[in-house]
């Protein structure tokens, strides 16, 4: 499946099947029923339904709104079903939110307020957040100049999320070198930091100026056995070299079990587990296919 660059009366998503025949367009972008605002992403969480239906979920940005839509019927019906939809305003403003269950979604925030939530578990039921887990520990106050903060947040504090059912979470950071893996509740079960399990002694001061900044977690995708991680650590973030991109693989338990070298300027990467198929996409929309063997 991708994210079409669409305008209004557009169809935002298009997806195929494994030889890249068009199955469907849906997601019109547009103010009708079932119409999505522009600024929709698929949150990279698949469900299957009580019928066994493959369902995903999508996240309205601006409207602070999840939906649940089942992806087989609308390949079948060439038409958006959509099952669930849940209101997360109360939840801050999550960059990727998490459907846990009813009375549960989980989100890593992107607006930067002094306390640096990592994430926000929300009930949308209650409409409160029954906790909050801190992006640094040591961290609570890290400047007294908010300015400088909110220009750099966006590099500095942004760490990707994945979610994986009865697995928990792992959140990853551009600006560290850091991995975090939580279990359902928030709690940090391990951190992988400089490629050494350890704890986290890492505070805002640790953080390097601008033009020493270093990339290092690009972009993140999850299965049911491995996290993958599409790694740099060599560049500055002002002047990256995409062909210094690796994946790395972790399994669940941290362990780092293989590095990939693409050697393409990929920004993107999706995995097939089944086929052994890495799947990556370029700046310029070029996808390439990757057949490795995955252990």
């Amino acid at each position: 499946m991708s994210k079409n660059n669409v305008n209004s009366n557009k169809k935002a998503f298009s997806v195929f099947n494994k030889a890249g025949k068009l199955l469907v367009r849906f997601g019109r972008i547009g103010q009708g029923p079932n119409d999505f605002e522009q600024q929709v992403i698929f949150s990279n969480q698949i469900q299957r339904n009580k019928k066994g239906d493959i369902c995903i979920w999508l996240y309205e940005i601006n409207h602070y709104r999840m939906r649940m839509v089942n992806l087989s019927k609308t390949i079948k019906n060439k038409t958006v079903i959509i099952e669930k939809e849940i209101d997360v305003a109360g939840l801050g403003d999550p960059f990727t939110p998490y459907y846990i269950n009813s009375s549960l979604i989980v989100g890593n925030i992107s607006n930067l307020d002094l306390n640096m939530d990592k994430l926000r578990f929300y009930n949308p039921i209650t409409k409160k957040v029954v906790k909050r887990v801190a992006l640094l520990p040591q961290v609570e106050k890290p400047s007294n100049d908010m300015a400088e903060i909110q220009y750099n947040y966006n590099f500095l504090f942004t760490n990707l999320l994945s979610y994986q059912h009865q697995k928990g979470f792992v959140a990853v950071m551009c600006s560290m070198d850091r991995m975090d893996f939580m279990d359902l509740h928030g709690n940090i079960t391990k951190t992988i930091a400089n490629g050494i399990a350890q704890k986290s002694s890492a505070s805002f001061s640790d953080f390097p100026k601008d033009k020493d900044r270093i990339v290092y977690c690009c972009e993140m995708t999850t299965t049911d056995k491995y996290v993958f991680v599409l790694y740099n650590g060599k560049n500055n973030f002002r002047n990256i070299n995409r062909k210094d991109n690796v994946i790395k693989v972790y399994d669940w338990n941290g362990r780092l079990k293989s590095i990939f070298n693409p050697n393409e300027p990929l920004i993107q990467i999706a995995v097939d587990e089944a086929e052994n198929i890495i799947y990556g996409v370029t700046e310029d929309y070029d996808v390439y296919k990757y057949k490795v063997k995955l252990l």
